[in-house]
C-alpha cells in the first residue's frame, strides 16, 4: 500500500459511468474525477462505490428513448497528501526515462485544454438528455413573467 499521511482525510478518485440509449449502438462513457472525504482508504473506496451506485438511473430522453446510466467501477483512487488550499498537489504520475518528444506531446496549448475548447463534441453525440428535465425547464420559462 502507498504511504498514507497520518490524519489524511481527502482522496481523489475516478469512477466510470456508462450511458446507453435505446436503439443507439453507441454508448457515452463518463470518467468522473471525484474528491472524496474519508477517514481511511477502505472508507474512501466504499464512498466511491456509494457515489457510483447513486449515479445509476433510467429515464426517457426528449425523443422518447430509454436512457440508462450504469456505474462500471472505480478506475483510480489515491490519497491527497497536501492540505486542500490554492496550489495543493492533488495527484501526480511518475514516469522514468521519458524522452523530450513524449513530454512535448503531454503539454498542450491553452486552446486545446478541455476548459477552453468549444463544445462541438456534442454534434454527433447520442441524446442522453432527460425529457423530464427539459420539459421542466420549458415550463419554468413559460411561467416566467414577461418584462
Amino acid at each position: 500500500m502507498v504511504y498514507i499521511p497520518q490524519g489524511a482525510q481527502w482522496y481523489i478518485a475516478e469512477i466510470i459511468e456508462e450511458i446507453c440509449i435505446e436503439d443507439d449502438n453507441r454508448n457515452v462513457v463518463h470518467k468522473n474525477l471525484l474528491l472524496i472525504h474519508a477517514d481511511s482508504p477502505e472508507a474512501a473506496y466504499a464512498r466511491c462505490l456509494e457515489i457510483g451506485s447513486q449515479s445509476e438511473s433510467s429515464y426517457l430522453n426528449p425523443d422518447g428513448k430509454n436512457v440508462t446510466s450504469h456505474f462500471r467501477g472505480v478506475s483510480y483512487l489515491n490519497v491527497i497528501h497536501d492540505d486542500l488550499e490554492d496550489g495543493a498537489e492533488l495527484l501526480y504520475e511518475r514516469r522514468i526515462s521519458v524522452g523530450e518528444e513524449e513530454i512535448l506531446k503531454w503539454v498542450r496549448p491553452k486552446e486545446e485544454l478541455d476548459l477552453f475548447r468549444d463544445r462541438d463534441d456534442a454534434i454527433d453525440c447520442p441524446n442522453y438528455s432527460s425529457k423530464d428535465v427539459l420539459n421542466d425547464a420549458i415550463r419554468l420559462i413559460e411561467q416566467e413573467p414577461k418584462l
